[in-house]
């Protein structure tokens, strides 16, 4: 009989030794972790984004430096050549030809010396533009040096500048 006393005196007394949260404020503070999550994410992503598209252009112009040793060493910087590089849409990079105009220099020498220095194997583009470039083309000439694309300028890589004298 005690028993139910007490019980009917708690509840009386309302929820004065409550030590919990209520359903309503723990959906609360869940809604307003998911609108901060939003919002920061909504900022961070481009930003992860900039820098992939950064890391490429570091891989792109290190292209152009090893084409241009790999052009010095077979053709002694006489000849204009071309290499043509594949870009897949995972990213992955692969010798598609390789033309030098330098009869005495074979194409397959400076294919090789390219290849020895580039490591295409071990290099991937991560960022979205650098797997939609489809290939890339570097030009070797006595003239304008060594660059990639048309006079240095890659499509989706505005303000690098791929060039090497």
């Amino acid at each position: 009989m005690k028993m139910l006393e007490k019980l009917q005196k708690r509840l009386q007394e309302g929820k004065k030794d409550n030590k919990g949260f209520s359903l309503v404020e723990l959906i609360i503070v869940i809604a307003i972790m998911a609108i901060l999550i939003g919002i920061v994410g909504m900022n961070v992503i481009p930003q992860i984004e900039n820098a992939r598209k950064a890391t490429d252009a570091q891989v792109l112009s290190a292209m152009v430096s090893e084409a241009m040793e790999a052009w010095t060493q077979v053709n002694n910087a006489a000849a204009p050549a071309e290499i043509v590089i594949a870009v897949d849409t995972d990213g992955n990079l692969s010798l598609t030809s390789v033309k030098s105009g330098n009869p005495l220099a074979a194409d397959t020498k400076l294919q090789k010396a390219f290849t020895d220095l580039a490591k295409l194997d071990t290099r991937v583009l991560k960022s979205n533009t650098g797997k939609g470039l489809g290939s890339v083309t570097i030009t070797c000439d006595g003239t304008d040096g060594v660059y990639m694309g048309t006079a240095g300028a890659v499509t989706g890589f505005d303000g690098y500048e791929f060039k090497s004298r």
